[in-house]
């Protein structure tokens, strides 16, 4: 979970939780989470 103050504003809250979002979705977890969701199986999560 990522949560960031609104205190900036929406425009700088969003540029602040791009970079955050980007290294989320490059991690090999959330390839993995996909990956096991289109083959119907458990996920295998290694934490990185």
């Amino acid at each position: 979970m990522v949560i960031v103050s609104g205190e900036q504003g929406p425009e700088a809250t969003a540029q602040d939780l791009m970079p955050r979002l980007r290294r989320i979705h490059a991690s090999e977890d959330i390839q993995e989470g996909l990956r096991s969701f289109i083959e119907w199986r458990e996920a295998r999560f290694q934490g990185k």
